[in-house]
């Protein structure tokens, strides 16, 4: 809002990167191929390839940023109203090229697409992909031993504890259900992007996200001042992109 707030002749898009960022971004182009729109699904999990530990997740982006998604409530529309609901809750299964992921509902991916399509979609929601089990072993820390309230004690403990990794994937998961020309149908949109040696995936998927609006904005692709909002941005003019091609 203090953003938004700011008369200044330059541009001023906050949120880019993968999720919020690109997510938002091809979420958006999606829905523009639909007359009317019933379900948006954003889903991304920056996952380490291999894991050996009880909760299957290792470290691989701001342990901070990963701790504030777990425990702030999340945006989303149901039935065509914003609301908000509660982080490590609206658990699903997911089955994505034959491999079981879990999904449920974080913080901050929806940024201001739940402002943007009120009243015009029925139902849209984000939510971050780990493997199956995670989320009740989160659910035990921060809801049982209420470490929700003493983030500072978890982040010292997944840093001290929590191995690292580059080998890393991420897994970028939308679907939009709706109507065209009156016959319901079912889009998707998948892509895994992987880490290696030189740049883990969450960096490359997160540079992108930022680099490529930027080149955008120089080349002519995006409004020269004011307020920006990701979902205001053209997927194709995206993916077209130099650096955007990472999502293709």
């Amino acid at each position: 809002e203090f953003i938004r707030s700011i008369d200044s002749n330059s541009v001023m898009m906050p949120q880019c990167g993968l999720a919020p960022g690109a997510i938002n971004i091809c979420a958006a182009g999606m829905i523009n191929q639909f007359d009317k729109v019933k379900e948006v699904m954003m889903r991304v999990g920056a996952l380490p390839r291999f894991t050996n530990n009880e909760m299957s997740y290792y470290l691989s982006w701001s342990t901070n940023g990963l701790i504030n998604e777990y425990c702030n409530e999340a945006n989303a529309i149901y039935e065509g109203k914003s609301i908000k609901v509660m982080p490590l809750e609206g658990a699903e299964k997911l089955t994505i090229e034959g491999e079981s992921y879990e999904a449920f509902n974080t913080s901050g991916g929806c940024a201001t697409m739940c402002e943007t399509y009120e009243n015009k979609v029925e139902n849209l929601s984000y939510k971050t992909i780990r493997y199956p089990g995670h989320l009740n072993h989160m659910k035990f820390l921060f809801n049982d031993l209420h470490l929700k309230k003493n983030k500072d004690v978890l982040e010292k403990l997944f840093d001290k504890e929590v191995p690292r990794t580059t080998n890393d994937v991420i897994v970028f998961y939308v679907k939009v259900i709706g109507e065209i020309e009156g016959i319901l149908q079912e889009k998707t949109y998948l892509k895994k992007i992987y880490g290696d040696e030189t740049f883990s995936a969450i960096q490359r998927t997160t540079a992108s996200g930022v680099c490529s609006v930027l080149d955008m904005y120089l080349n002519g692709k995006i409004k020269s001042k004011g307020f920006v909002k990701q979902e205001s941005v053209s997927w194709e003019d995206f993916i077209d992109n130099p650096f955007g091609k990472v999502y293709t």
